[in-house]
Protein backbone atom coordinates (compact mmCIF):
# COMPACT_ATOMS: atom_id res chain seq x y z
CA UNK A 1 0.00 0.00 0.00
CA UNK A 2 1.47 3.33 -1.08
CA UNK A 3 1.91 6.02 1.59
CA UNK A 4 -0.59 8.82 1.32
CA UNK A 5 0.95 12.03 -0.03
CA UNK A 6 0.50 15.22 1.95
CA UNK A 7 -2.07 17.56 0.40
CA UNK A 8 -0.61 20.22 -1.86
CA UNK A 9 -0.42 23.61 -0.16
CA UNK A 10 -2.10 26.44 -2.03
CA UNK A 11 0.07 29.47 -2.68
CA UNK A 12 -2.22 32.47 -2.12
CA UNK A 13 -2.58 35.44 -4.40
CA UNK A 14 -0.07 38.04 -3.31
CA UNK A 15 2.65 35.40 -2.95
CA UNK A 16 2.22 33.42 -6.16
CA UNK A 17 4.01 35.01 -9.10
CA UNK A 18 6.41 37.03 -6.95
CA UNK A 19 9.48 35.89 -8.88
CA UNK A 20 7.90 36.90 -12.17
CA UNK A 21 7.02 40.26 -10.68
CA UNK A 22 10.64 40.71 -9.57
CA UNK A 23 11.92 40.02 -13.08
CA UNK A 24 9.37 42.37 -14.70
CA UNK A 25 10.21 45.37 -12.52
CA UNK A 26 11.94 48.35 -14.16
CA UNK A 27 15.51 48.75 -12.93
CA UNK A 28 16.01 52.17 -11.41
CA UNK A 29 19.46 53.63 -12.04
CA UNK A 30 21.27 54.15 -8.74
CA UNK A 31 22.93 57.44 -7.84
CA UNK A 32 25.24 56.36 -5.02
CA UNK A 33 28.93 55.52 -5.49
CA UNK A 34 29.68 51.99 -6.63
CA UNK A 35 30.56 49.69 -3.75
CA UNK A 36 30.82 45.92 -3.30
CA UNK A 37 27.91 44.05 -1.75
CA UNK A 38 28.31 42.69 1.76
CA UNK A 39 27.68 38.99 2.30
CA UNK A 40 24.56 38.53 4.43
CA UNK A 41 22.19 35.81 5.57
CA UNK A 42 18.56 35.58 6.64
CA UNK A 43 16.68 32.86 8.52
CA UNK A 44 13.17 31.90 7.42
CA UNK A 45 11.76 30.18 10.50
CA UNK A 46 8.88 27.93 9.44
CA UNK A 47 6.29 26.08 11.52
CA UNK A 48 4.12 23.87 9.32
CA UNK A 49 3.27 21.33 12.00
CA UNK A 50 -0.43 22.23 12.13
CA UNK A 51 -1.32 22.54 8.46
CA UNK A 52 -1.05 26.16 7.34
CA UNK A 53 2.56 27.35 7.33
CA UNK A 54 3.50 30.07 9.82
CA UNK A 55 6.61 32.23 9.75
CA UNK A 56 8.41 33.98 12.61
CA UNK A 57 8.88 37.57 11.45
CA UNK A 58 9.10 41.11 12.74
CA UNK A 59 8.25 44.58 11.48
CA UNK A 60 11.00 47.08 10.79
CA UNK A 61 10.67 50.13 13.02
CA UNK A 62 9.21 53.28 11.47
CA UNK A 63 12.50 55.11 11.94
CA UNK A 64 14.37 52.85 9.52
CA UNK A 65 15.41 54.32 6.18
CA UNK A 66 14.92 51.01 4.36
CA UNK A 67 11.48 49.34 4.42
CA UNK A 68 10.04 51.12 7.49
CA UNK A 69 7.01 49.32 8.90
CA UNK A 70 7.46 46.28 6.64
CA UNK A 71 7.48 42.67 7.89
CA UNK A 72 10.82 40.96 7.26
CA UNK A 73 12.69 37.80 8.14
CA UNK A 74 15.52 38.23 10.66
CA UNK A 75 18.88 38.65 8.98
CA UNK A 76 21.97 40.75 8.52
CA UNK A 77 25.53 40.86 7.28
CA UNK A 78 28.19 38.30 8.04
CA UNK A 79 30.53 39.41 10.85
CA UNK A 80 34.09 38.17 11.56
CA UNK A 81 32.84 36.29 14.63
CA UNK A 82 30.61 34.16 12.43
CA UNK A 83 33.65 32.39 11.02
CA UNK A 84 34.33 30.93 14.46
CA UNK A 85 31.30 28.62 14.40
CA UNK A 86 32.06 24.98 15.21
CA UNK A 87 29.05 22.97 14.05
CA UNK A 88 28.21 19.57 15.41
CA UNK A 89 27.06 18.52 11.94
CA UNK A 90 28.18 20.31 8.79
CA UNK A 91 26.41 21.12 5.54
CA UNK A 92 26.46 18.36 2.93
CA UNK A 93 28.83 18.99 0.04
CA UNK A 94 26.04 19.90 -2.39
CA UNK A 95 24.82 22.68 -0.09
CA UNK A 96 28.36 24.07 0.34
CA UNK A 97 28.82 24.18 -3.42
CA UNK A 98 25.58 26.11 -3.94
CA UNK A 99 26.29 28.56 -1.09
CA UNK A 100 29.75 29.34 -2.44
CA UNK A 101 28.78 29.41 -6.13
CA UNK A 102 29.47 32.65 -8.01
CA UNK A 103 31.43 34.08 -5.08
CA UNK A 104 35.11 34.92 -4.55
CA UNK A 105 35.66 32.78 -1.49
CA UNK A 106 38.67 30.47 -1.45
CA UNK A 107 37.33 28.49 1.50
CA UNK A 108 33.82 27.32 0.56
CA UNK A 109 33.12 25.22 3.67
CA UNK A 110 34.16 27.97 6.11
CA UNK A 111 32.21 30.53 4.09
CA UNK A 112 29.05 28.39 4.14
CA UNK A 113 29.35 27.91 7.91
CA UNK A 114 29.77 31.67 8.44
CA UNK A 115 26.61 32.37 6.46
CA UNK A 116 24.70 29.89 8.62
CA UNK A 117 26.16 31.38 11.80
CA UNK A 118 25.11 34.88 10.71
CA UNK A 119 21.55 33.72 10.04
CA UNK A 120 21.29 31.99 13.44
CA UNK A 121 22.89 34.92 15.27
CA UNK A 122 20.61 37.50 13.65
CA UNK A 123 17.55 35.39 14.47
CA UNK A 124 18.65 35.27 18.09
CA UNK A 125 19.35 39.00 18.23
CA UNK A 126 16.36 40.34 16.27
CA UNK A 127 13.49 38.02 17.18
CA UNK A 128 14.94 36.23 20.21
CA UNK A 129 14.82 32.83 18.51
CA UNK A 130 16.80 29.97 20.02
CA UNK A 131 16.48 26.43 18.77
CA UNK A 132 17.82 23.55 20.87
CA UNK A 133 18.75 21.83 17.61
CA UNK A 134 20.75 24.80 16.29
CA UNK A 135 22.81 26.35 19.04
CA UNK A 136 24.59 29.32 17.45
CA UNK A 137 28.02 29.05 19.07
CA UNK A 138 28.79 25.34 18.82
CA UNK A 139 27.04 22.08 18.25
CA UNK A 140 24.72 23.46 15.57
CA UNK A 141 23.26 20.92 13.17
CA UNK A 142 23.63 22.77 9.87
CA UNK A 143 21.91 19.92 8.04
CA UNK A 144 18.63 21.38 9.34
CA UNK A 145 19.17 24.63 7.41
CA UNK A 146 17.85 24.55 3.84
CA UNK A 147 19.30 27.05 1.36
CA UNK A 148 16.22 28.47 -0.40
CA UNK A 149 17.14 31.62 -2.33
CA UNK A 150 19.89 34.19 -2.92
CA UNK A 151 19.32 37.86 -3.76
CA UNK A 152 21.82 40.58 -4.64
CA UNK A 153 21.04 44.29 -4.18
CA UNK A 154 21.46 46.23 -7.45
CA UNK A 155 24.53 48.41 -7.95
CA UNK A 156 24.84 52.01 -6.78
CA UNK A 157 22.50 51.66 -3.82
CA UNK A 158 23.25 53.13 -0.36
CA UNK A 159 23.45 49.63 1.14
CA UNK A 160 24.21 46.50 -0.85
CA UNK A 161 23.89 42.94 0.36
CA UNK A 162 24.39 39.53 -1.22
CA UNK A 163 21.91 37.62 0.92
CA UNK A 164 21.44 33.88 1.26
CA UNK A 165 18.05 32.87 2.69
CA UNK A 166 17.94 29.73 4.82
CA UNK A 167 14.84 27.92 6.04
CA UNK A 168 14.66 26.18 9.41
CA UNK A 169 11.60 24.10 10.23
CA UNK A 170 10.52 23.91 13.84
CA UNK A 171 7.44 23.54 15.97
CA UNK A 172 6.47 26.96 17.26
CA UNK A 173 5.71 25.55 20.69
CA UNK A 174 9.23 24.09 20.89
CA UNK A 175 10.99 27.31 19.90
CA UNK A 176 12.58 29.40 22.62
CA UNK A 177 11.71 33.07 22.23
CA UNK A 178 13.36 35.83 24.21
CA UNK A 179 13.14 39.61 23.88
CA UNK A 180 15.04 40.79 20.80
CA UNK A 181 17.30 43.81 20.44
CA UNK A 182 14.52 46.14 19.30
CA UNK A 183 15.56 46.06 15.64
CA UNK A 184 12.19 44.52 14.78
CA UNK A 185 8.76 45.20 16.26
CA UNK A 186 5.56 43.10 16.35
CA UNK A 187 7.60 39.89 16.42
CA UNK A 188 5.19 37.00 16.07
CA UNK A 189 4.22 33.92 14.07
CA UNK A 190 2.43 35.04 10.89
CA UNK A 191 0.24 32.63 8.92
CA UNK A 192 0.75 32.34 5.18
CA UNK A 193 -2.71 33.71 4.45
CA UNK A 194 -2.05 36.79 6.58
CA UNK A 195 1.29 37.43 4.87
CA UNK A 196 -0.42 37.45 1.48
CA UNK A 197 -2.27 40.58 2.63
CA UNK A 198 0.87 42.33 3.88
CA UNK A 199 2.93 44.75 1.80
CA UNK A 200 5.99 42.50 1.82
CA UNK A 201 9.09 43.28 -0.20
CA UNK A 202 9.05 41.41 -3.51
CA UNK A 203 12.15 39.41 -2.55
CA UNK A 204 10.49 38.25 0.68
CA UNK A 205 7.49 37.10 -1.35
CA UNK A 206 9.78 35.33 -3.82
CA UNK A 207 11.43 33.52 -0.90
CA UNK A 208 8.05 32.31 0.37
CA UNK A 209 6.95 31.33 -3.15
CA UNK A 210 10.14 29.29 -3.65
CA UNK A 211 9.82 27.71 -0.22
CA UNK A 212 6.22 26.69 -0.91
CA UNK A 213 7.26 25.06 -4.16
CA UNK A 214 9.97 23.11 -2.32
CA UNK A 215 7.39 22.00 0.27
CA UNK A 216 4.90 20.92 -2.39
CA UNK A 217 7.52 18.92 -4.29
CA UNK A 218 8.96 17.37 -1.13
CA UNK A 219 12.37 18.95 -1.73
CA UNK A 220 12.67 21.50 1.07
CA UNK A 221 15.39 19.46 2.78
CA UNK A 222 17.07 18.36 -0.46
CA UNK A 223 20.55 19.99 -0.69
CA UNK A 224 20.54 19.39 -4.45
CA UNK A 225 17.25 21.21 -5.07
CA UNK A 226 17.49 24.20 -7.45
CA UNK A 227 18.14 27.52 -5.70
CA UNK A 228 17.12 30.77 -7.47
CA UNK A 229 19.65 33.61 -7.53
CA UNK A 230 18.02 37.01 -8.16
CA UNK A 231 20.13 39.97 -9.28
CA UNK A 232 20.26 42.96 -11.63
CA UNK A 233 22.37 43.11 -14.76
CA UNK A 234 22.35 45.57 -17.62
CA UNK A 235 18.94 47.19 -17.83
CA UNK A 236 16.88 44.64 -15.93
CA UNK A 237 16.55 41.95 -13.30
CA UNK A 238 17.58 38.35 -13.86
CA UNK A 239 17.20 34.92 -12.32
CA UNK A 240 19.62 32.02 -12.57
CA UNK A 241 19.49 28.67 -10.83
CA UNK A 242 22.35 27.55 -8.60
Amino acid sequence: MRPRRAPRLRVPEGIAGATGEYLARPLRVGTWPQRPARDAASLVILDDSDGEPRFLMGRRASGHVFLPGVLVFPGGRVEPQDYRIRPGYDFPGAAVAKLAARSRTRHPAAFARALAAAALREAREEVGFLSPACRPERGADLRQLSFVLRALTPAKRPRRFDTRFFCLRCRGAAAILRPGDGELEDVSWYALGALAKEDLHVVSRAVIETLMDRLNTGRLDDPQAPVPFLFARGSGFQRVVL
